[in-house]
């Protein structure tokens, strides 16, 4: 009976400190406004319209982790057109949810973002899987 007490306390602060935690870090997170996404490059931060970017057709097919290919067309932008295609090593994308994939430099060419209703998504063709398509991408980091 007394072990069962001490593992109901022991939970019980362990949710406290969860959800303290949590609403802590709601508070300070960085937010970016709905329709649009901060650029970081060369240690400055931009901030995009995604309303304002030049938006071409982009027609291809993913494979998810069980091999199942899906069709992918909408307008977009190429990430070589906004980023620049040289002095970097690696892209980091961030959705609004922390979610976050990298791309590396020698994969720029099948990357783009998706945009759709004021939000962006990550899309890179030729992946076996596509844990890297970012959904809400909210922040480029380009490393």
């Amino acid at each position: 009976m007394k072990q069962k007490k001490i593992v109901m306390i022991v939970t019980a602060v362990l949710l406290a400190i969860t959800a303290i935690a949590a609403v802590i870090w709601l508070n300070i997170r960085p937010t970016v406004s709905e329709g649009d996404i901060v650029l970081v490059k060369n240690g400055t931060e931009q901030i995009l319209d995604l309303s304002g970017l030049t938006l071409t057709d982009i027609d291809g097919t993913i494979v998810n982790g069980k091999g199942e290919e899906r069709r992918i067309n909408g307008k977009g932008v190429h990430l070589s057109d906004m980023i620049g295609a040289s002095g970097f090593v690696q892209v980091r994308f961030a959705a609004d949810d922390e979610y976050f994939a990298v791309v590396q430099a020698d994969e720029l060419d099948n990357a783009w973002l998706l945009i759709s209703d004021d939000s962006a998504r990550l899309i890179v063709f030729g992946d076996s899987n596509a844990k890297r398509d970012v959904k809400n991408v909210v922040r480029i980091e380009v490393i």
